[in-house]
């Protein structure tokens, strides 16, 4: 059974905040939705009770994206942040590596940004056509990767959920060995959580099958 979810929409334009908060209350999982018109306000929202998404827009003039998805995820990591609005390549990699979870365009159709509300909260994350390019147009002229192929097979591994003992048990390795590759991985990749290592795995195709 799928859980009812809670959105918070962030923005400082009144009239579209109000729309985008009919729209959204509209989904069928959506249980309660919450007008937020700045950082502020979402933090006493987050502080009273939390919320499953905060749907943030790039265009509000008083929110740093950047500085609010770090935020989040530090402060209230159980928020699923879903960015939407104009972006350039470069601020997309940026958020997402920063914390968002999802990240949507302008010209995005209502039944993406349902998608993207239901995968956020049911998965963690919600990565759509926009973003993969994004972020592949970002990257196709940097260096290559170097993971090794026991890396990505622990990789693989991890994102499964698999415990360091059972990945220990499974590769024939010992525990202290597990842990080194786990170490080594996210310092690499630059992540901090299993979610973050699944998102980056995602994005870069390290999943193995």
């Amino acid at each position: 059974m799928k859980l009812p979810i809670s959105v918070a929409i962030v923005d400082d334009h009144n009239v579209l905040r109000n729309a985008l908060k009919n729209l959204v209350s509209s989904f069928e999982r959506v249980h309660e939705v919450f007008e937020i018109p700045n950082r502020s306000s979402l933090n006493n929202l987050l502080n009273r009770r939390p919320v499953d998404v905060a749907l943030i827009s790039s265009r509000a003039k008083n929110i740093d994206t950047v500085q609010t998805c770090l935020w989040v995820s530090r402060m209230h990591p159980g928020v699923r942040v879903i960015l939407h609005g104009a972006l350039k390549d470069e601020k997309v990699n940026r958020l997402i590596r920063f914390g968002a979870h999802a990240v949507l365009s302008r010209t995005a159709e209502v039944v993406e940004m349902q998608e993207a509300i239901y995968a956020v909260a049911d998965c963690g994350f919600y990565y759509n056509k926009f973003t993969h390019e994004c972020i592949q147009e970002k990257n196709k002229n940097s260096t290559n990767l170097r993971i090794s192929s026991r890396e990505t097979e622990i990789i693989s591994l991890i994102v499964r959920e698999y415990t360091s003992r059972q990945i220990a048990d499974m590769l024939n390795i010992s525990l202290k060995t597990v842990e080194n590759h786990r170490s080594n991985i996210f310092h690499k990749l630059g992540v901090n959580s299993a979610i973050g290592l699944m998102k980056f795995a995602t994005i870069h195709d390290l999943i193995e099958e």
